[in-house]
């Protein structure tokens, strides 16, 4: 290989989008990744695993799942994060709000919409001052 390449490799971050993407399509690391953050454990029924998971909106803003689990106990999804800016609590509680629309069939009760976890991991402190 050649040693530009090599020294581009070695500056590669699981923060950055295109390794995270890779790193991430590996179920079983994105799985043990989410085991330690303690939102799945070793006896969760994995029903649906997708990395750049689109969930489109017609009439509104759509959203991209960097990573989105469907487990027996819930749905997770997971982001990165490099920007401040895209890091927002708003930002989160528009990704729970859509994937909660795809969870409940219409008809359906409300309170048989399944847990719905949201983590956003940054490459900085979101809450220092």
């Amino acid at each position: 290989m050649n040693q530009e390449f090599l020294e581009q490799l070695k500056r590669l971050k699981i923060m950055d989008d295109d390794f995270g993407r890779i790193f991430f399509k590996d179920r079983a690391s994105a799985l043990e990744v989410l085991k330690i953050l303690e939102t799945i454990d070793e006896d969760s029924d994995i029903i649906h695993f997708e990395t750049q998971c689109d969930l489109k909106v017609i009439t509104n803003r759509s959203v991209v799942f960097d990573v989105l689990v469907v487990s027996d106990k819930g749905y997770v999804d997971m982001e990165l994060e490099n920007k401040a800016k895209r890091a927002s609590e708003g930002r989160a509680r528009y990704h729970q709000a859509i994937s909660d629309v795809h969870m409940i069939p219409p008809g359906d009760d409300f309170d048989k919409l399944p847990t719905n976890i949201v983590i956003f991991i940054c490459s900085f402190d979101k809450y220092s001052a």
